[in-house]
């Protein structure tokens, strides 16, 4: 006795994954993605602020707000989407990296709370 066999394949994914992919390239989605990453960037860098004092126990500067307020509105070139962050220092800060001089002869580190944010040039 034969076994008739029917096997009938049915693409319902497809559609939906090329529906998806246009949604993905629109720019009302890539605008909505931009300002949901600079939102997370921006509560990051707050959190930061909150939550890390000073590693000498001085005043704070308030470099991780700074940051915070630095982050810019993004652009969206087309294929990406780009968000900066101004700040200075914050690439030493994300990479590491090495403090160098480049207008005086020395670096001015502070050895008490009163000379914390200020530079030799200034006295």
């Amino acid at each position: 006795m034969p076994i008739q066999l029917t096997i009938d394949i049915r693409d319902a994914v497809t559609p939906q994954l090329r529906r998806l992919g246009a949604a993905l390239a629109s720019p009302a989605f890539r605008r909505a993605i931009g300002a949901a990453a600079r939102n997370t960037i921006i509560a990051h860098l707050s959190n930061l602020q909150s939550t890390r004092p000073n590693q000498h126990g001085w005043p704070r500067q308030g470099y991780w707000a700074s940051a915070a307020r630095s982050v810019t509105q993004p652009i969206d070139n087309g294929n990406a989407i780009v968000i900066g962050i101004q700040q200075v220092g914050i690439a030493l800060h994300y990479y590491g990296g090495t403090v160098t001089t480049k207008q005086s002869k020395y670096l001015t580190l502070p050895a008490v709370p009163e000379a914390y944010g200020k530079r030799l040039a200034y006295r």
